[in-house]
């Protein structure tokens, strides 16, 4: 399994986007981060993700 780079984390939230195309299947189609994103941003609030030693951390920040 591919692990995530920095880089990787600015398309983490597009649409479709996945980290290995050769990988995807029928049953994941890249939209679960999306579409979180897109409804944290429409109440105003802020979604952030971040690697560190190869855990990936995801926070909301409620205004």
């Amino acid at each position: 399994v591919d692990k995530l780079s920095e880089e990787d984390l600015t398309y983490i939230f597009d649409p479709l986007w996945q980290k290995d195309s050769s990988r995807t299947s029928t049953r994941n189609f890249g939209l679960g981060l999306s579409i979180v994103n897109t409804f944290v941003n429409s109440l105003g609030d802020e979604i952030n993700v971040e690697i560190n030693d190869n855990v990936i951390t995801f926070s909301v920040v409620f205004r």
